[in-house]
């Protein structure tokens, strides 16, 4: 089908590399999408039996559970049957983190639209939210280490199964693993027997960190002056790192304030210096651009004055947080890290985001494992 067509594309254009693992992963892919497009052959009544069935009574089509370690290209293979499977059903691919947040905020606006306390299930309520906006739900990078989502985690993806919401998850952690020596953890283990009840697990066990390749395939982490030159670099650093796979566009939202981000697929993330640091974000939003991704290209930085101090500070915020959290950095800019602001209020701060810019290129600190 098209996602195994897509895959041999890639191969035989020489972007991605041969990985037995990576094949077989493609083909459990490939038969889940199979499987989806066959239902919707066979006409819309048995479409609606198979996903519409809000009582659970449908068949199930069984997900797709893929985990392995940092870096082996399972994001990559997440957005390639994204973008290649042909169906009608609705398809959403989202960051788990994203999604629970999103549960949360649901969750808390459903409370306080039900003051009166008729509705007795609001999550049941959420669910069907969910449902009714996607039947085929994509996962990245599954990890589950607050409390808060583990006590409910078990509730949302039942209401999902019950739904008939086909799900593919990718983990760096096997079901059993998932939420380990977390608390209250006896109270998670139901949910983890009922997803591997519902759940094909498929490990990849590629010996390749292609995340780690990509970038050390890079002859350089930061590019100046800007301009062409510039720009096909972060064009090019973009295509080595995600296996050539075309980006989308989405939003991360902390407490009601928006972060585009114009680019991404499989982890990593492009964005403008103006998205991040003209605008009034502060460590709390740069924190939640680290959860989401564990590249960041950051383009066009410019040489700052005196009055760009707000930029300045929220550059430095930025790069706090990305170093903090072992984030890689890849940048083009107009001038070199100490000539970026070398004059201004708190001028003498920078001398810290000029050492940590510098480390950041270095191979002791590309080779750490992100920290969230």
């Amino acid at each position: 089908n098209e996602i195994y067509l897509a895959y041999k594309e890639l191969l035989e254009k020489k972007k991605i590399a041969e990985d037995k693992a990576q094949a077989d992963a493609v083909l459990k892919l490939s038969q889940l999408a199979e499987k989806i497009e066959a239902q919707e052959r066979r006409g819309k009544s048995l479409i609606t039996r198979f996903f519409g069935n809000r009582k659970g009574t449908g068949q199930f089509l069984s997900g797709l559970y893929i985990y392995g370690d940092v870096g082996r290209g399972k994001s990559m293979l997440m957005d390639l049957f994204v973008k290649n499977i042909k169906t009608g059903f609705s398809v959403r691919r989202v960051h788990f983190h994203s999604f629970m947040k999103e549960v949360h905020e649901r969750i808390k606006h459903w409370r306080e639209s039900d003051q009166e306390g008729k509705r007795s299930n609001i999550i049941k309520s959420v669910v069907s939210e969910i449902a009714e906006g996607a039947q085929i739900l994509c996962f990245d990078e599954m990890q589950v280490q607050d409390i808060a989502d583990a006590m409910i985690i078990g509730r949302v993806f039942e209401g999902l199964f019950e739904q008939n919401v086909v799900i593919i998850v990718t983990s760096n952690r096997h079901p059993d693993e998932l939420y380990k020596n977390g608390l209250q953890r006896e109270r998670f283990l139901p949910f983890i027997e009922l997803f591997k009840s519902k759940m094909d697990v498929f490990q990849l066990k590629s010996p390749t960190d292609y995340r780690m390749r990509g970038i050390k395939s890079l002859k350089k982490l930061y590019f100046t002056p800007l301009g062409a030159d510039a720009d096909d670099f972060a064009e090019n650093a973009f295509t080595d790192l995600t296996g050539a796979i075309t980006g989308g566009s989405t939003e991360l939202l902390v407490k009601g304030r928006k972060i585009s981000v114009p680019k991404f697929a499989a982890s990593v993330a492009v964005f403008n210096f103006k998205d991040l640091c003209d605008k009034p974000l502060g460590s709390e939003d740069f924190l939640e651009v680290a959860k989401e991704f564990k590249t960041i290209i950051l383009c066009n930085v410019p040489k700052l004055s005196k009055d760009d101090y707000n930029q300045a500070i929220r550059f430095i915020h930025l790069v706090d947080v990305l170093y903090e959290n072992k984030v890689k950095l890849i940048i083009t800019s107009e001038v070199l890290p100490q000539q970026i602001y070398i004059e201004g209020e708190r001028s003498f701060e920078f001398e810290r985001t000029i050492s940590r810019l510098n480390e950041m290129q270095s191979e002791d600190y590309l080779y750490l494992t992100p920290s969230l």
